[in-house]
């Protein structure tokens, strides 16, 4: 029998699964999906994602809830399904006040997972350009283990698993290729013709000896770091080695893949996810390119010092001589 209640759908926002291409896709088109009866609220939202729903929820902020609660009730009309993301939700794990607050909705969890090396390395390549992190990925990678399992095991015990659609983020099982696509296909629409869509990759993995000479400059830090991020992103278009995949030798893959057996197996054995056994080293640019360094440093703080931007001023100490 199908159920006559309103959907309450809940996306965990993985980092480096899409996240951030979705939620601009639902946020830009509010009201194409209004007209198909599902509401992405406002309410509890920073305008594109509901981080202060999940900043609220893990503070354990009744008051804060109360809030959005009752936003939440004066935003989405009678009958309609509310739909939810945020990256920070995956991390909430007392979430008795957030079934009281959907006590009248069938809930969805909806959930997007991927193979631990590549998304490792995303995530570091991420860090690298955005804050003033300087380590090796080797470090990174023992510190920053991603246990997918474990942390949707709070969602499963809350809401249960017939609630759960866990998914494997690949583009090759992925509906078209696309996350959007994939998602949508999900929560039930299909046709997104004349939808909008940025024309732009979000969050761009920017790699080799660029993102080399973010790390030196996040090695001394400084008041200028902030201000760089975009001037990052727009020197990446000088060059194809800048953007991609960042190389990872065979033998820190085969140990990457130990690390994470029992999380593969945890997700085959809950939600019949089978996450590839990645063999061999993973293709991409290396940090640092010898090969390279001097052209690309020539590239780099050229195009930089011409835009008068802070990475040409950051970059300066590091002048590279004979290489």
């Amino acid at each position: 029998m199908t159920s006559s209640r309103r959907r309450a759908i809940l996306h965990l926002g993985f980092n480096k699964t899409g996240t951030s291409s979705l939620q601009d896709f639902v946020a830009l088109n509010r009201e194409r999906l209004r007209e198909r009866g599902i509401c992405y609220p406002k309410a509890g939202s920073d305008g594109v994602a509901h981080h202060p729903l999940a900043e609220a929820l893990r503070a354990n902020d009744r008051e804060a809830l109360r809030r959005i609660r009752d936003a939440l009730s004066a935003e989405a009309a009678a009958g309609e399904d509310l739909l939810f993301s945020s990256e920070a939700l995956a991390s909430v794990t007392e979430l008795d006040a957030l079934r009281d607050l959907l006590a009248d909705f069938d809930v969805t969890i909806v959930a997007y997972v991927r193979e631990h090396t590549s998304h490792l390395v995303s995530w570091y390549q991420q860090d690298i350009q955005m804050s003033d992190m300087s380590c090796s990925f080797r470090q990174y990678a023992w510190q920053n283990r991603r246990v997918f399992g474990w942390q949707l095991e709070s969602w499963r015990k809350a809401f249960g698993r017939e609630r759960m659609q866990v998914r494997l983020y690949d583009r090759r099982v992925l509906a078209d290729g696309d996350i959007v696509a994939d998602f949508m296909g999900l929560v039930g629409v299909g046709d997104r013709d004349g939808w909008q869509r940025k024309p732009y990759e979000n969050n761009p993995s920017v790699t080799g000896n660029l993102l080399f000479f973010k790390k030196l400059c996040n090695c001394f830090g400084g008041p200028e770091l902030r201000a760089i991020t975009s001037e990052i992103q727009q020197l990446s278009k000088l060059s194809p080695r800048f953007r991609g995949n960042l190389h990872v030798p065979e033998a820190l893959v085969a140990d990457i893949v130990r690390q994470n057996s029992s999380d593969r197996e945890m997700l085959r054995a809950t939600y019949g996810i089978e996450i590839p056994e990645r063999k061999g080293a993973l293709d991409g640019q290396p940090m640092p390119d010898a090969a390279t360094l001097r052209e690309d440093w020539d590239l780099v703080f050229g195009a930089a010092r011409e835009g008068d931007m802070a990475f040409a001023r950051l970059l300066a100490p590091f002048r590279i001589v004979g290489v």
